[in-house]
């Protein structure tokens, strides 16, 4: 019929959020959402929050960006490190080393995490 587009192999369809296909490359799925949170810190970033700012804008970014694309498409690990290294950038302004270590930042407040 008319209007029906059939993927080859290695292309991915998008469907209901998640890209689906045979052969898909997943960093490549991943990829726009990568650009899409790296532009999100870096328009937040130019508002210089302060670390509790900073936390909520790391949750409702990065934190909800990714959430539904992990659970229907799995993260791959070299996204993971280079959200984990986006997010610790924005954090600590670049700074390095950074004053308290990761573990710590992901503790639950009341324990004396961000």
């Amino acid at each position: 019929p008319q209007g029906i587009h059939i993927a080859r192999d290695g292309e991915a369809v998008r469907i209901l959020g998640a890209w689906v296909g045979n052969g898909v490359e997943q960093i490549a799925v991943w990829t726009p959402a990568i650009k899409k949170i790296r532009d999100f810190l870096s328009r937040w970033g130019r508002c210089h929050p302060s670390m509790g700012g900073k936390r909520s804008i790391v949750q409702m970014g990065p934190g909800g960006i990714s959430q539904y694309l992990t659970t229907v498409q799995g993260m791959p690990q070299t996204v993971e490190k280079e959200l984990t290294k986006m997010i610790r950038s924005f954090m600590w302004e670049d700074r390095s080393p950074i004053p308290i270590s990761m573990d710590a930042m992901y503790r639950p407040t009341d324990e004396g995490g961000l």
